[in-house]
C-alpha cells in the first residue's frame, strides 16, 4: 500500500526503458541501396547526355547540316563567338531564311543524305 502512495506522489514517474528493438541506424540501411539506384538510373545518364551535347556543339562547323529543337532543318552558315549560329534554311539558292540561334537549340548533326523520319 504504501508503494502504491509513493506511486501516485511522484511527479514525473521513470520512464520505462524499451528492451530490443531494431537499431537507429538500421533505417538508414534501407534508404541507402535506394539512392545508389536513383544516382545511377537518373543523374548518371543526364550526365552523360550533357556531356554529348556539349562536344557536339563545340564540334559545329561551316555547312553541317542541323537539326533544331523546334524541328528546323537547316546548314550553318557561320559559327559565332556568343554562343550562337546562324542558319540558312535552304542550301540550293539565295531564297532561303537566316537564322540566328543559340547553339544549345540544336539537337542533331545530320549527314548530308539522312533526313528526318515523318510520322
Amino acid at each position: 500500500m504504501m508503494t502504491a502512495w509513493l506511486l501516485i506522489a511522484q511527479d514525473n514517474p521513470a520512464p520505462v526503458q524499451q528492451q530490443g528493438g531494431p537499431p537507429p541506424w538500421s533505417s538508414m540501411v534501407i534508404f541507402l541501396p535506394i539512392l545508389i539506384l536513383f544516382f545511377v538510373m537518373i543523374i548518371l545518364p543526364g550526365r552523360k547526355q550533357r556531356q554529348e551535347q556539349e562536344k557536339m556543339m563545340s564540334s559545329l562547323s561551316r555547312n553541317d547540316k542541323v537539326l533544331t529543337s523546334f524541328g528546323l532543318i537547316g546548314w550553318i552558315i557561320s559559327v559565332n563567338s556568343d554562343q550562337t549560329v546562324t542558319l540558312k534554311t535552304d542550301n540550293h539558292g539565295s531564297d532561303g531564311a537566316k537564322i540566328h540561334m543559340k547553339k544549345e537549340a540544336i539537337i542533331k548533326v545530320l549527314d548530308s543524305g539522312e533526313n528526318v523520319k515523318q510520322s
